[in-house]
């Protein structure tokens, strides 16, 4: 008969002490467990290995100096790759075409995508996973470069800066309120477990 995980549903080796999967120790013997179970152990908060785990996964709570840093990365990657493009594909004068603005815009938005899942973590973290919170987070900033890209009359400026303002304090937001300590609906807390 197949044994799981009584913290994630994982099917378990007959002689497993920890979950393969989530990493949870197992507190009894695994034959016991048939079924999963929605009761929290001490369970082992995993760290991201590769890049796409950092930056492209949308589940595993994010702690607010990872998200912070991340952020920051992602943000770097965008001003150099566009710095780099700017530099090969302007005129002697600095002056680049409509094409290439365009280009430039196109590939800065791309960066828009893991601003929403580590977005999508991080809110894991404060136990309150909202998919629009994070879409409208990401969204906003790719109306930002889209809006940058053309030029806008003085009152579609100020609505800009509005929607800037608003990314600005719900950044902040997410920089400053605490994440739930231990584990939660959404995993283990990222900050290890709590003595």
């Amino acid at each position: 008969m197949a044994k799981f995980c009584p913290h994630c549903g994982a099917k378990l080796n007959d002689n497993a002490s920890f979950c393969s999967s989530c990493g949870t120790k197992l507190m009894i013997s695994p034959h016991t467990s048939e079924a999963p179970s929605n009761q929290y152990h001490t369970v082992i908060y995993k760290e991201d290995k590769s890049l796409e785990d950092m930056f492209l996964r949308k589940e595993g709570r994010l702690n607010r100096l990872r998200y912070f840093k991340r952020m920051l990365a992602v943000l770097g990657a965008r001003i150099g790759v566009v710095i780099i493009l700017w530099a090969i594909l302007s005129d002697s004068w600095g002056n680049t075409s409509a094409g290439v603005d365009a280009l430039i815009a196109i590939i800065s938005i791309g960066f828009a995508y893991p601003e929403y899942c580590l977005t999508l973590r991080r809110l894991e973290d404060l136990n309150e996973k909202n998919l629009k919170m994070a879409f409208w987070f990401a969204g906003i900033d790719v109306l930002t470069i889209i809006m940058s890209s053309v030029t806008l009359s003085q009152r579609a400026e100020r609505k800009m800066m509005i929607f800037g303002i608003a990314y600005l304090i719900f950044f902040i937001y997410l920089l400053v309120k605490a994440g739930t300590p231990g584990a939660n609906q959404y995993g283990p807390d990222p900050l290890g477990p709590m003595q």
